[in-house]
């Protein structure tokens, strides 16, 4: 996991002799400066390559004014780990049927493997949606290990079958029936109300917990792609429960 700043301000004079004071753990700092932008100012000229964090509670502070930047990494291979609980979880909240009947994946051939190796359980046959033909000789192997069908089209076609999914890696635009629920990957704009962003969801797992407690926000992707960790087993996901975004301190803007 990635060494971060958690940062926060004392509102006490006096409580410390130097501008600020920090708390090592493994996998963080969590460091409290006086509130007095010449104490920001030395913190920030000892800070390398971490990244500070703002606790949710220190977003309105004066002292942070026009010195945020909102953070937004995201990776599939990041939510891998939990790609398989996402769509069943998506399933069950827009009253699609398990198994589905068909999976659709909008991106290129590495994304579609990365992603129907992690959830072949859920369809027994995917389709992979590309503009031109690419080598799929890879997917073989899917097949022969889970009896998994992929195959390859250029666009939906006329009709999608009643239970099935889309999982649009990509920002390219697309038109699919309403009742057809869709995985989102990228947030770019709204196809229908039955879209789920994967980067604004709930994610959680022991490992996350104390920066959860310390930051003070509800984590989800970014959170795992900021700090250079991936969810494991036990993670927990929530569709219904929105992941806060993360702002870090601007140290070109102090």
């Amino acid at each position: 996991m990635k060494k971060n700043v958690i940062l926060s301000t004392s509102q006490k004079n006096g409580v410390f002799s130097h501008s600020y004071e920090c708390e090592e753990y493994e996998n963080m700092s969590i460091v409290t400066v006086k509130n007095r932008y010449a104490s920001l100012r030395k913190f920030a000229r000892h800070v390398k390559d971490e990244n500070v964090i703002l606790p949710k509670s220190q977003l309105t502070k004066k002292i942070f004014k026009d010195r945020l930047k909102r953070y937004n990494g995201f990776s599939l291979y990041t939510v891998l780990p939990v790609m398989d609980k996402i769509c069943r979880k998506a399933a069950i909240k827009f009253g699609a049927k398990i198994p589905l009947e068909e999976i659709f994946i909008i991106g290129d051939a590495d994304e579609a493997f990365a992603i129907i190796s992690r959830i072949y359980k859920l369809s027994r046959l995917f389709t992979v949606i590309l503009p031109s033909r690419c080598e799929m000789t890879r997917f073989d192997d899917l097949y022969f290990e889970h009896g998994v069908l992929v195959r390859q089209l250029s666009s939906f076609g006329d009709k999608l079958l009643p239970d099935s999914m889309v999982i649009k890696c990509n920002s390219a635009q697309i038109s699919c029936p309403e009742n057809i629920p869709v995985i989102d990957m990228c947030g770019f704009g709204k196809i229908h109300d039955r879209v789920l962003n994967v980067q604004s969801i709930s994610i959680s797992d022991a490992k996350l917990s104390r920066i959860q407690k310390v930051w003070g926000g509800v984590g989800g992707a970014q959170l795992y792609e900021l700090l250079g960790e991936l969810p494991d087993d036990n993670a927990q996901v929530d569709v219904n429960v929105s992941a806060d975004e993360i702002f870090l301190l601007d140290r070109e803007k102090i």
